[in-house]
């Protein structure tokens, strides 16, 4: 891990949806893809992050719902 900043850039859906992507350095490889997902619901919202192969193959890394009491 270095100290630099991943640029990410995406579309905000009407329903207050976040989805972008960005991608890093894996040297020796091909660069590797990041997308971060946000969707809103009433009183939470689901953050989701996945891991993108140079082929473009997508996995889960992050998971996680926010609630409000």
């Amino acid at each position: 891990m270095g100290e630099s900043v991943m640029s990410c850039h995406g579309t905000a859906g009407g329903d207050g949806s976040i989805d972008a992507k960005g991608s890093y350095a894996a040297p020796p490889g091909p660069d590797w893809g990041w997308r971060i997902a946000l969707d809103p619901g009433d009183g939470s919202l689901r953050l989701r992050m996945y891991n993108i192969t140079p082929d473009g193959d997508e996995a889960i890394a992050v998971d996680t719902d926010y609630a409000r009491d």
